[in-house]
C-alpha cells in the first residue's frame, strides 16, 4: 500500500486503542441492536454493502435504529481533533514478554509502519476542540453525549466545510504538508454564524440577530450573506459592538438581508499567524507515487 494510506491506518487504530482506553471494553463502535437490524433486513455484512440493499430504504423504520447512534459517531469524531493527535512509539519490551521474540523480528519495507507494528506501547496526546471540553468530560466519565446542564444550544457540531478544512489540514510524518499553516487560512478557526434578521441597507450601525455572537470581535470584518444570493448579494463590513450572546453591531450595510425565510450567514474570516521558525525533516519514505504508461521512446 502507499504511504498515505499505511499512515491513515495507523491513526484509525490509534484511534481505535484510544477509545477502548478511555471508555472500557465494553464500548461497541458498532452496537448489537443496529447490527441485527442489518442482519434482519438481509443485507451483506460481510462486505459492507449494506446500504445497497433494498430491504433499507430512507423511510424505512429499521433507520430509527440506526440513526440513534448517528449522534454519537458524530460527537466522538468532532469533540477530538483526531487531525492532529500526536503519538510516541515505545520499545517493544513494554509489551507482554512472550511476544518479544516475534516483535522483534517483524519486517515490513516502510519504516515507520515497521516501528508502528514493532511498538510495545505508546503514548497519545489528545486536543480537546475548543469549547467541547466539558462536554468531553462528561462523555467519558457519564456516557452522556450533550450534558443537558451544559448553556445552549446542547450541540456544537461541526459544519461539514468545517470538518473537511480540518481533515485536508492533516500532516502526516515525512511528508511536506499540503497547507503549511503560514499560507493557509484554516477554516476551523473562522467564526460562522447565521441571522434571521431583516436589515439594510443602512448608512448607520446595524443590530444583527444571530445564533451565537461567541467568537465575533469589535473591529474585525465580517462576510453578510451568501454569494449565491443574487436578490440581496455578498457584502463585507465591520463588527462595532458585540450586544448580546445572540445579537452583534455591524457599522453599515449597502445592501438589504433577509433572514425571515431562510437565514443568511455571517462570517468572520480566519486571521493569519506569525511565522515564528521553521525546520525540515528528511525522511527516506516518499509520499508520492508516480506511474508511467506512456511509451517515452516515443516522446518527442
Amino acid at each position: 500500500m502507499d504511504t498515505l494510506t499505511l499512515r491513515r491506518e495507523e491513526n484509525d487504530e490509534v484511534m481505535r486503542a484510544v477509545l477502548r482506553y478511555l471508555l472500557g471494553n465494553r464500548f461497541p463502535t458498532m452496537p448489537k441492536d443496529v447490527v441485527d437490524t442489518f442482519r434482519e433486513a438481509k443485507v451483506d455484512i460481510t462486505h459492507g454493502t449494506s446500504f445497497d440493499s433494498d430491504a433499507l430504504k430512507p423511510d424505512s423504520t429499521v433507520w430509527s435504529t440506526v440513526r440513534r447512534y448517528e449522534n454519537l459517531v458524530r460527537f466522538v469524531n468532532q469533540a477530538i481533533e483526531w487531525e492532529n493527535v500526536v503519538s510516541f512509539l515505545y520499545s517493544y519490551f513494554w509489551d507482554i514478554p512472550e511476544s518479544w521474540a516475534f516483535i522483534r523480528d517483524i519486517q515490513h519495507p516502510d519504516a515507520n509502519r515497521q516501528a508502528f507494528l514493532r511498538a510495545g506501547s505508546a503514548r497519545v496526546v489528545l486536543t480537546v476542540r475548543k469549547g467541547w471540553e466539558t462536554r468531553w468530560v462528561n462523555f467519558v466519565e457519564r456516557g452522556i453525549v450533550d450534558d443537558p446542564a451544559e448553556p445552549s444550544p446542547p450541540a456544537l457540531y461541526w459544519t461539514i466545510a468545517q470538518e473537511i478544512a480540518a481533515y485536508d489540514d492533516r500532516n502526516y510524518p515525512g511528508i511536506p504538508p499540503a497547507n503549511p499553516g503560514r499560507t493557509a487560512v484554516r477554516i476551523q478557526d473562522a467564526v460562522i454564524s447565521k441571522s434571521s434578521s431583516v436589515v439594510g441597507p443602512s448608512q448607520t450601525p446595524v443590530a444583527l440577530r444571530v445564533e451565537s455572537s461567541e467568537g465575533f470581535v469589535a473591529g474585525a470584518q465580517v462576510v453578510i450573506d451568501s454569494a449565491r444570493e443574487l436578490s440581496n448579494g455578498q457584502e463585507l463590513t465591520t463588527v462595532t459592538r458585540i450586544l448580546s450572546p445572540t445579537q452583534i453591531e455591524v457599522a453599515r450595510l449597502a445592501k438589504a438581508h433577509n433572514g425571515a425565510t431562510t437565514p443568511f450567514p455571517v462570517l468572520q474570516p480566519a486571521e493569519k499567524g506569525e511565522l515564528m521558525a521553521e525546520w525540515n525533516e528528511y525522511t527516506p519514505t516518499s509520499g508520492t507515487d508516480i506511474a508511467v504508461t506512456s511509451n517515452l521512446s516515443t516522446i518527442n
